[in-house]
């Protein structure tokens, strides 16, 4: 029996769809994603040309080659190469805040602990929350004091990471980048304001087109942190 030709016309309709879509499995065909791509790439360039809203509020504060360069010669009082000590932020953080500064977002990750660096002399007179700071501290991170032979000053020798951590916790301000597998150091986490997450996925031609809204990220409470840390330290 043979068929007639006008009811041969979806088989041959239907065999070369189910052609076409096992050829483009096969080959990763993705014709209409770039097509997506490019009138993206053009709506993003005409919406440009018009003019919209910005915020006025902002400010900008970089790592340039001369700060690089003021921090390598000793003009600031101290010297160190481009890998700076976590208190090189915390100086950074708290004169932000002096300045009236509502959010300071540090594009940095912090992940660990940076034991290499050196303890940094604190005045007690001169700075007397840091007192506060020091009382809420477990036993084995309460840092040495000592008094000024000549000016009988009370200074502090704190560590690097924790003069950081300090003026995250006095300013209030800092927000510290996360992302999926690396986040902030719990001495640091703790003491921020916020974190924020800074992930980003590029579409398949490497282009950075898309960012997302938020991130659902866990945070313990820190007393729990703390007695995991510590299992003898005791939560007033």
């Amino acid at each position: 029996m043979k068929f007639r030709p006008f009811k041969q016309s979806p088989i041959l309709i239907t065999a070369g769809v189910i052609a076409l879509v096992c050829l483009a499995s096969l080959v990763q065909f993705d014709l209409f994603d770039r097509l997506e791509r490019m009138t993206y790439d053009w709506r993003a360039r005409c919406a440009a040309q018009f003019p919209s809203p910005t915020a006025t509020n902002l400010g900008f504060v970089f790592i340039s080659d001369d700060s690089i360069a003021a921090l390598n010669n000793g003009s600031l009082g101290f010297r160190y190469g481009l890998y700076w000590p976590r208190h090189i932020y915390g100086r950074v953080l708290r004169e932000l805040s002096t300045q009236g500064a509502k959010a300071v977002g540090l594009d940095v990750m912090f992940p660990d602990q940076r034991p290499d660096q050196g303890p940094v002399k604190v005045s007690t007179t001169q700075w007397p929350d840091l007192s506060a700071y020091l009382a809420a501290l477990p036993p084995k991170r309460k840092p040495a004091i000592y008094q000024d032979e000549v000016t009988g000053e009370k200074l502090t020798l704190l560590e690097s990471d924790e003069y950081f951590a300090w003026q995250l916790k006095r300013s209030g301000i800092g927000v510290l980048a996360a992302k999926r597998g690396v986040l902030p150091l719990p001495l640091f986490a703790d003491n921020a304001l916020a974190l924020g997450d800074i992930s980003a996925e590029p579409d398949a031609d490497g282009v950075l087109r898309r960012a997302r809204a938020f991130q659902d990220y866990r945070r313990w409470h820190p007393a729990f942190k703390q007695v995991e840390a510590d299992p003898d330290y005791a939560v007033d």
